[in-house]
Parts: C-alpha cells; structure tokens; sequence
C-alpha cells in the first residue's frame, strides 16, 4: 500500500496545485472532462450517421452494413455513450458541488444590488 502510494506521488498523480487542490483532484477532473468530451462526439457522430444514412424504422437497413457495423450496432453505441455521458455528469456535478454551492451563496447575497436571485424581471429593463 505504501509502495503504490510513493509510486503515485513520484508520477504527480497526488501532491499539492498552485490553488491548492491535490492534484489527484485535478486530474480526476480533467479525465472525466475528457471522457464526457469524448462520448459527446460518439453520440453527436452516431445520432448524424443514423439520422441520415442509415433508414428508419425496423424493416428497413436492419441488417444492412454501414461504415462496417449494422444498424444494432449504431443504435448500441449511441445508447452506451449516452447512458455513460448520464452518469459522467451525475460525477461531474458532485465533484464541484461545492463550487456549485458558493458561485450561488455568492449570486444571492444580499449586499450584491444586481444579483441574479433579486431581480425582477416584470420591472427590470434590460440595459
């Protein structure tokens, strides 16, 4: 345990950023933006290749190959990465829930005369 430790602090993957966050943090952040990233564009790519190359409906282009995979195979894919994109979010919202929770305390104060969570947007006008 010890030694696996050492071993992560040596390759930076825990220790101490410039605003205080332990790195380990940062990059868990970074890899899961990357990931959500990713699968944005799975499921961006396989919605426009389905939408207007493969035909709707059952009976048609069920079993016809297109780019190399069937028609179950686009409609797997798409449902897979948007079902991880899901959950990715669910785990991105609650690693910043705490930067969440003080960009709002911050909004709503009440010495801030042009916060969002006192405006009235009946008299206000907009500038």
């Amino acid at each position: 345990m010890l030694s696996s430790l050492n071993e992560l602090i040596s390759n930076g993957w825990i220790g101490t950023s410039e605003r205080g966050e332990t790195v380990s943090r940062l990059k868990t952040n970074y890899l899961i933006d990357l990931i959500l990233t990713t699968l944005f564009f799975a499921v961006a790519g396989t919605g426009l290749v389905m939408y207007f190359l493969i035909p709707s409906g059952i009976p048609r282009g069920r079993y016809v190959v297109y780019m190399g995979l069937t028609k179950a195979n686009w409609i797997w894919i798409h449902s897979r990465a948007g079902i991880s994109i899901v959950f990715l979010i669910v785990a991105h919202l609650i690693l910043h829930s705490q930067w969440i929770i003080r960009t709002t305390k911050s909004f709503c104060r009440k010495e801030n005369k042009n916060t969002i969570c006192e405006r009235n947007t009946v008299t206000d006008k907009v500038r």
